[in-house]
């Protein structure tokens, strides 16, 4: 498998061709997915993160907002 199943913020960054400081400051004002912590380190979902690029980016309260709409359909 070549692609990480979950992204570190650096990876996270380059993907979005953002800088790294840019995605700290996304994250704290909830402008993009939640994280997930593996231990210490924080992490974000591939597949989620591909998901949310393809609906437009919107901010994490109205992107959970669709995935909760989305698994109960």
């Amino acid at each position: 498998m070549s692609e990480r199943l979950l992204l570190s913020q650096t990876e996270l960054a380059r993907l979005l061709e953002l800088s790294s400081r840019t995605i700290s400051r996304m994250n704290a004002s909830r402008k993009i997915p939640q994280p997930v912590r593996v231990g210490r380190s924080v992490r974000w979902r591939r597949d989620e993160v591909e998901q949310w690029i393809a609906a437009g980016c919107p901010e994490r309260n109205e992107w959970e907002a669709r995935r909760i709409t989305v698994k109960h359909n």
